[in-house]
């Protein structure tokens, strides 16, 4: 197990109860503040955050993660999650209206469990707990596997999920031209 998904274990409550405190009063959902703000903890050079919490900086680095994370509009969350938040409020009635039908028509419960069925079996148990409403920290205690490992499951899922109906859309369109 590496040192930083030790650390993560030791810390989720306190990140996770910053994260509430950070969210309180905005369109973003404290999870997604955290969970995003430990991805990216995942794609730094491994040395690097072994070295802050060799060093006992961790939580400090966490925190100002956090904090950055949720109030600058420059970060890599405002960009993934409130700005879409914002634009897609923008989007006029008429556009709405001529895309729904594309995308609905391969978005259904039906192609959703068939593309799940697919998935590796963590990874399709875990997204199937994730769309019935549980939390990631829930599908970590109902199965002993840590909440870092679960995040990545099913966000692995998601996307897997996201690419194929842009696939199928894809193709639905070459066939329209």
């Amino acid at each position: 197990m590496r040192l930083l998904d030790t650390a993560i274990e030791e810390y989720y409550k306190e990140f996770l109860t910053l994260a509430k405190i950070l969210s309180k009063g905005k369109a973003f959902d404290p999870y997604d503040l955290l969970h995003d703000t430990i991805a990216r903890l995942y794609e730094r050079e491994t040395h690097f955050i072994d070295d802050i919490i060799t060093r006992g900086k961790f939580k400090a680095y966490m925190d100002c993660s956090l904090r950055l994370a949720a109030n600058s509009s420059t970060s890599r969350f405002y960009y993934a999650h409130r700005k879409f938040t914002n634009e897609s409020a923008e989007i006029s009635e008429d556009i709405l209206l001529t895309k729904v039908p594309d995308i609905s028509s391969f978005v259904n419960r039906e192609n959703i469990d068939i593309l799940i069925s697919r998935l590796p079996d963590f990874e399709s148990k875990a997204l199937e707990l994730y769309l019935m409403g549980f939390k990631y920290k829930e599908i970590s205690d109902a199965t002993d596997i840590p909440v870092t490992y679960v995040f990545r499951a099913v966000n692995t899922a998601k996307q897997l999920l996201i690419d194929h109906i842009c696939y199928l859309q894809q193709q639905h369109k070459e066939k329209k031209d």
